[in-house]
């Protein structure tokens, strides 16, 4: 029995060597690799995903990207310039990265990839901050509990501002460090087996960050080993322009002196080759990354995808750094890829059918994952993954991602048992697939909200629980529960105290969640104030009645009624707690977590807790402690509560 069956699709894509569309079609995964495709009855599975009015493709491919910068996403100072511009912005703010930010950034960057249907991605990771420890494992990492194909690069830069580069001081290393780097990263993390999970390459950042004698070393290093080699290649006039100024030549001669043109190959950009240098690249086997929206974003201009594929480039797509691309859709950046060619070489040229193998085909070529191989062709459905998208969804339809038959992302959420040891039994080894199921499939599925634990918390209770428990704790030690206690001992009346204290509590919770932020540009300076004088108020006659210990006999429970006891009780609390702390935080509780009656509810539930725990306390201390000492100690508080809100109102 396989795996993992997707059945009932309106289309399977196969984007196979025959080109192979097949309506109604199914796709069998066993282990981390396509099984078998074809029509009608599809065989037997542990898992099956109903793919009822959906689109299965091959899993789309990320052949560029810069998985730290999601650490800087539309950062402002960033978003008016061209590329060396937009560099000498941003690295004052990279060289602070260290393993901890990178594992984030690579987890949130690949999830937001498998999203979009990708089920390989590869990073340009030449960023190594002096200190910054191993980045390119805790990447790796990341991945590998994500459970992302990856084939991550060991990036470097040797060439500083005070040598002619861009970079700061302390982002570069020696020639001689990053080469020992870059073999001892491919000899602890290269998988060379079929359908392996890591692979690493070789990339030298560019030709405007690195040192000449790194280039060739670096391509000689790459075909001692065995591995691939990646760089940024043409990517804007200016760098055509640095080429020219530092080397004597245009990029692509330099590609070609530094012995770079060959078919390990694959280049991010590729903006500016003429027709010629197309034609060689294609010629050499070289690869090419195209990403649309960051070459627009730079304004670095269209990439002539069209005309190179003509030559024989395999041509791949990137999203590129979030930092220059502001999202991480794949599926988003081949609408993109087919619009520019519609643009750039005419409405006929662009198609989706295209888009889509170089999403999938393309990216594979780029990686060197293409070709036959165990009667396996890697990029098409033939090759080991598959992306199911809802015909109906649009672009930004919602996804579902299966490894081995286990989700790791549904509907735009995440699904995942937390990071695991990649030797763990349930280490994500599978096949990963993206889906977006049909309406009638796991219909409870598309409301529900995953903790990175992968438990099943519904939006309303933790809106329900974390509400209470925040509110609990800020309040047990607060003025609430010294009022509450206080009321009780004055009137003996724990119940009225408490309906009382509680209403009040309904109000206010009802108010938080009702005007939300609004809340936080009312005047705190005069309502403070008239909760301080109310404090004051009372602390100056408790301490008055205190002062008299003839009045320690206490009055009969029936001498106030309740309804005046409770209303006291409302008008109290209700005053003292306008604005306070706890209102504000119930206010942002339920913005944070969109389910206000959950929050109000679990708000309401702690503050009644407490004045619960108040009134019982309360009726306790009337039994066994004098009176007087009571309204003394109780007073003292009021008092200190006063002189501190009034400090806090005139001093914040």
């Amino acid at each position: 029995m396989t795996d993992l069956v997707i059945r009932n699709a309106r289309l399977v894509a196969t984007v196979d060597a025959d080109r192979r569309e097949l309506p109604g079609g199914w796709v069998a995964i066993t282990g981390n690799l396509v099984e078998a495709v074809g029509t009608g009855h599809p065989p037997e599975a542990a898992i099956t995903v109903d793919a009822t009015d959906c689109l299965v493709t091959p899993g789309l491919i990320n052949a560029h990207h810069h998985l730290y910068q999601n650490l800087t996403r539309a950062y402002p100072p960033m978003t008016d310039k061209p590329l060396f511009g937009w560099l000498q912005s941003l690295y004052p703010l990279w060289r602070a990265i260290d393993e901890d930010s990178v594992y984030a950034s690579t987890f949130v960057g690949l999830a937001e990839l498998a999203l979009s249907g990708c089920t390989t991605s590869s990073d340009h990771l030449y960023l190594h901050p002096h200190g910054a420890g191993d980045l390119l494992a805790a990447e790796i990492t990341a991945a590998r509990d994500l459970g992302m194909r990856f084939h991550p690069t060991r990036g470097s830069m040797s060439l500083s501002e005070k040598d002619g580069g861009l970079p700061p001081d302390d982002v570069v290393a020696d020639d001689d460090e990053i080469l020992a780097a870059s073999e001892d990263a491919v000899a602890r993390h290269h998988d060379r087996s079929h359908g392996a999970m890591t692979r690493i390459a070789l990339a030298p950042c560019s030709p405007f960050s690195v040192t000449e004698r790194l280039m060739v070393a670096s391509a000689e290093l790459a075909e001692r080993l065995d591995v691939r080699l990646h760089t940024h290649f043409a990517e804007n006039a200016e760098d055509d322009e640095f080429s020219l100024a530092a080397f004597g030549c245009r990029p692509m001669e330099y590609l070609e002196r530094t012995g770079w043109c060959t078919d390990r190959t694959w280049v991010a950009h590729c903006v500016m080759p003429d027709d010629a240098e197309q034609r060689r690249l294609g010629a050499a086997g070289v690869g090419v990354a195209h990403c649309p929206s960051s070459n627009l974003i730079l304004s670095s201009g269209i990439s002539p995808i069209v005309p190179m594929r003509g030559y024989g480039v395999k041509v791949g797509l990137g999203v590129d750094g979030s930092s220059s691309a502001d999202s991480a859709s794949l599926w988003l950046e081949a609408r993109q890829a087919m619009l520019l060619a519609k643009l750039r070489d005419g409405a006929a040229a662009g198609t989706a059918r295209m888009a889509l193998e170089v999403a999938t085909l393309g990216g594979a070529g780029c990686l060197g994952r293409a070709g036959a191989r165990r009667g396996r062709r890697r990029g098409g459905l033939e090759a080991g993954r598959a992306a199911v998208r809802r015909c109906a969804g649009g672009p930004r339809g919602g996804v579902a991602a299966l490894r081995a038959g286990r989700r790791v992302a549904h509907d735009r959420q995440r699904c995942l048992r937390g990071p695991q040891r990649p030797d763990h039994p349930s280490s994500p080894r599978g096949a990963v697939a993206a889906a977006r199921p049909s309406r009638s499939a796991h219909p409870a599925a598309r409301h529900q909200r995953l903790r990175p634990s992968g438990d099943i918390v519904p939006p309303m209770l933790q809106g329900f629980l974390v509400a209470f428990g925040t509110v609990f704790l800020a309040e047990l030690p607060d003025k609430t529960m010294v009022a509450s206690l206080v009321l009780t001992t004055r009137f003996h009346r724990p119940l009225a105290v408490w309906v009382g204290v509680s209403a009040a509590f309904a109000l206010h919770v009802a108010l938080a969640v009702t005007i939300g932020s609004l809340l936080r540009r009312l005047p705190d300076t005069p309502v403070q104030v008239v909760v301080a004088a109310l404090f004051l108020i009372g602390g100056v006659l408790l301490l008055r009645s205190g002062g008299d210990e003839d009045g320690d006999a206490r009055p009969e429970a029936g001498t106030l009624s309740f309804r005046r006891v409770a209303l006291t009780a409302a008008s109290v609390v209700g005053l003292a707690e306008f604005g306070d702390l706890t209102q504000l935080a119930t206010a942002g509780i339920a913005t944070r977590y969109s389910a206000a009656v959950a929050v109000a509810l679990g708000a309401w539930c702690a503050l009644a807790t407490v004045a619960a725990l108040a009134v019982t306390a309360g009726r306790w201390i009337t039994r066994h402690v004098p009176l007087h000492l009571v309204q003394r100690v109780a007073g003292m508080v009021f008092l200190g509560f006063g002189v501190f809100t009034l400090v806090t109102a005139f001093a914040g």
